[in-house]
């Protein structure tokens, strides 16, 4: 049976998955005590409240900050949190949350059913997956420790939507006081619920801020967490990580898309392991803006995309690690299928359908300029060699003049191509667990929105496809939404509104002396109440 099958099956009964909430990964009582330093990419625009902003170091971060509704184990499978029983209504339209009564805020204040309407309402509004939540209708909420979400429709993925990463509770006594919540104070001095609270953030350099979190005593887990706390080092530059965890200043470092490991893997005192990463999925792609021409014409972008040699990418500039990707479903997803068109490297081809598009080559064998950019911050060394690699092959096998625009820093490359002042750009983004989060938000017409990161930035409007997310999202039948995501594969790689690259593995580095480490499907997006030193830590920091 598959994790989502699971899922499905399990959610008509109250709490029948019991009150587990993760095995320590070794025997024995875990060590209470001790710190771990860990090292992220400095993407933190908007603050540490991830109710309002996606990507990994937000997440990594406010997982830890605030509790959500349900958690995943490994496999997949929800597990209760905030909620300590659950109950799906035999008709798929509401789910009703039994919250534990002993939960609190870490400033004391008791948590009730109203933050948990709060919160979902703030994340329809204001979240970059603001499309997972637009089912739910309203949330009733007839007692303090009871909440029934109320939906429009069956959502198939409404438990991952549950889970840390994409449902934080956050407390409406301090958010709810009318200030923009953008733009709010707490989102740099978080108030939550989860295993740890803020302590203090400080800027190390230009390029590096460090965040202290300290264990939360009023946690609802009885004896958690283990950890006394934890230290984000947020840099600019995730290949820094590597000489820091090398010398035992971090402890854990997620390096994403920076895929050299040299001097990492040979270094006794640490792991690389992709153990509980399956759900993230990081696809890399080059992406069109569809409102400018030529790219508004489908003929174009199948050409460029008959030219890219995706090989070269995979074997050359990522050093064969990661995979060759064939479509917007990362192949660890139930839902994925290479039933799609490939697009095989055939240069006659593709300068044929740029012929047909009227782009015929000038006296000097050009047929048009544009430019590339590409995303800069942790992965800058990588996007910056495919945008390059790409802008040179372009030209000589098409006749197109491109320039690579590097904009320095991770805001300006976001204001750059969430405002669509791109022609194309090089970035990557997670499956996220289920399509109808990580997948949905890209191609679905009612998701382009100016100004947000991650959005359907590339103006894509297909209403067929509209109607193929629509159903999947609908359908609680494993099989149905197999077939629904098939079709979407084949029309998405049709169209390509983005041109699928690679898979990147994004592993996580951490010392071998702690346990708990890959107990959950979302890596270093997961609490880490869990997580402690190992017996054999003798320098327990």
């Amino acid at each position: 049976m598959s994790s989502l099958r699971g899922i499905l099956l399990c959610l008509g009964v109250w709490g029948c998955l019991g009150l587990s909430v993760g095995v320590p990964a070794a025997a024995g009582e875990p060590i209470v005590g001790g710190r771990v330093a860990i090292g992220i990419a400095n993407l933190l625009t908007l603050g540490l409240n991830h109710a309002i902003s996606s990507g990994g170091s937000h997440m990594a971060l406010g997982t830890k900050l605030f509790a959500s509704p349900l958690r995943f184990d490994k496999t997949g499978t929800p597990q209760p949190y905030l909620a300590r029983r659950w109950h799906m209504s035999e008709d798929g339209r509401s789910v009703t949350l039994a919250l534990a009564r002993n939960a609190v805020f870490h400033d004391g204040v008791p948590i009730t059913s109203r933050d948990v309407r709060f919160s979902i309402s703030v994340i329809q509004r204001y979240h970059p997956f603001r499309t997972m939540l637009d089912a739910v209708q309203r949330v009733d909420t007839p007692d303090d420790h009871t909440a029934v979400i109320r939906l429009r429709h069956p959502v198939a993925a409404l438990p991952t939507m549950m889970t840390p990463p994409f449902m934080p509770i956050i407390p409406e006594h301090i958010y709810g006081d009318g200030r923009d919540i953008t733009n709010h104070p707490a989102n740099w001095r978080p108030v939550g619920s989860g295993p740890f609270q803020f302590v203090a953030i400080r800027s190390r350099s230009r390029d590096e801020i460090e965040i202290d979190l300290e264990r939360n005593d009023r946690f609802f887990l009885p004896g958690r967490p283990y950890l006394d706390g934890l230290t984000f080092v947020a840099h600019t530059h995730n290949s820094r990580l590597a000489i820091p965890l090398e010398f035992g200043e971090l402890h854990i470092g997620s390096f994403g898309d920076e895929l050299d490991f040299s001097i990492i893997e040979p270094v006794e005192h640490l792991v690389v392991s992709t153990d509980g990463n399956a759900a993230i999925g990081p696809l890399v792609w080059v992406a069109f803006n569809l409102r400018r021409p030529p790219w508004d014409d489908v003929r174009v972008r199948r050409a460029i995309a008959h030219a890219i040699d995706r090989r070269i990418v995979h074997e050359v500039i990522t050093k064969r690690r990661g995979a060759i990707a064939t479509g917007p479903i990362a192949p660890g997803s139930p839902f994925y299928s290479d039933d799609v068109e490939h697009y095989d490297v055939d240069v006659d081809r593709a300068n044929g359908l740029l012929d047909q598009a009227g782009l015929v080559r000038n006296a000097d064998g050009e047929r048009f300029a544009t430019t590339i950019s590409f995303l800069p911050s942790g992965g800058g060394y990588l996007f910056r060699e495919i945008a390059t690699y790409l802008a040179r092959d372009l030209g000589r096998k098409l006749g197109i003049r491109v320039r690579v625009i590097n904009t320095q820093s991770f805001e300006r490359w976001a204001r750059h191509v969430a405002n669509w002042d791109f022609d194309l750009t090089i970035d990557f983004v997670f499956n996220w667990g289920d399509p109808m989060i990580g997948v949905h938000r890209t191609y679905d017409s009612t998701n382009i929105r100016k100004g947000v990161i991650w959005s359907n930035t590339q103006g894509y409007e297909n209403p067929a496809v509209d109607a193929i997310m629509h159903a999947a999202t609908r359908a609680l039948d494993f099989q149905e939404r197999k077939r629904l995501y098939l079709e979407l594969q084949r029309r998405i790689m049709a169209d390509v509104p983005v041109y699928p690259l690679i898979m990147l593995p994004f592993p996580i580095v951490h010392h071998r002396a702690l346990r708990g480490i890959g107990g959950s499907f979302w890596g270093l997006a997961s609490p880490m109440d869990d997580v402690y030193w190992a017996d054999d830590a003798s320098w327990l920091p």
